[in-house]
């Protein structure tokens, strides 16, 4: 009588019982349509999350060229630049013909 082994008679490796499994679950048409409209749900919200992120990078940059460009037009003898810190700096223009006042803080880069 040879004595019994702990490992039961119906050991499936676990990555065949895994992928099983999931291919029941994915075979099912329920599951499968959830599935489908998870992963488009996430597609379309990095797509979504991507363009606005670029949207509000155009916006900024454009908003801060026609400021900088005003100013340099209006009082271009006494613009300066501070360096707030490594992320920030800000652009400061006062005076001119116009009584031109402009102060702009915007992220970036020190050069």
């Amino acid at each position: 009588m040879q004595p019994e082994s702990h490992v039961p008679r119906n050991s499936e490796p676990r990555v065949e019982l895994l992928s099983r499994l999931l291919l029941s679950f994915l075979l099912s048409s329920s599951s499968f349509v959830v599935v489908v409209v998870f992963v488009v749900a996430i597609v379309v919200a990095i797509v979504v999350i991507v363009d606005v992120v670029l949207i509000v990078v155009v916006v900024v940059v454009v908003v801060f060229v026609v400021v900088v460009v005003r100013c340099l037009c209006c009082c271009c003898r006494c613009c300066r630049w501070f360096w707030l810190s490594w992320s920030w700096f800000l652009f400061v223009c006062v005076g001119g013909g116009g009584g031109c006042v402009v102060v702009v803080a915007v992220g970036g880069s020190h050069p």
